[in-house]
């Protein structure tokens, strides 16, 4: 074991037995002859390693299924909108399933921008 392993269990302890006792942290520091302040700087050294491992090694790739272009011209075929609006090279396909306050705000932009 290295140095810094050895150091990193050390203070794991320290702070394990700390939380075990009823003291408050700083009490059970002065107790132990620690500086508060280096007891405080290795929980937040230990934690933030704890959760920077949890995020490299639990965080488990997680795939996701496009539809290629294809199957979007497909799935599009027979689909048309009940409204289609033109602003100069614009096209914009209305469907009668749009919700209404989707729809409220497009025409608000289009009022301001348009």
């Amino acid at each position: 074991m290295t140095d810094i392993t050895n150091k990193q269990q050390l203070w794991q302890s320290r702070i394990e037995d700390c939380k075990n006792s009823s003291m408050p942290a700083k009490q059970w520091c002065q107790e132990n002859q620690i500086a508060y302040s280096t007891y405080s700087y290795w929980v937040r050294k230990l934690r933030s390693e704890t959760i920077r491992e949890q995020k490299f090694f639990s965080e488990e790739p997680v795939f996701a299924q496009l539809p290629s272009e294809q199957d979007i011209l497909n799935a599009s075929q027979g689909i048309q909108a009940p409204i289609s609006m033109f602003l100069g090279r614009v096209r914009i396909d209305i469907s009668s399933h749009c919700p209404q306050n989707l729809l409220q705000s497009l025409i608000e932009l289009l009022k301001r921008y348009a």
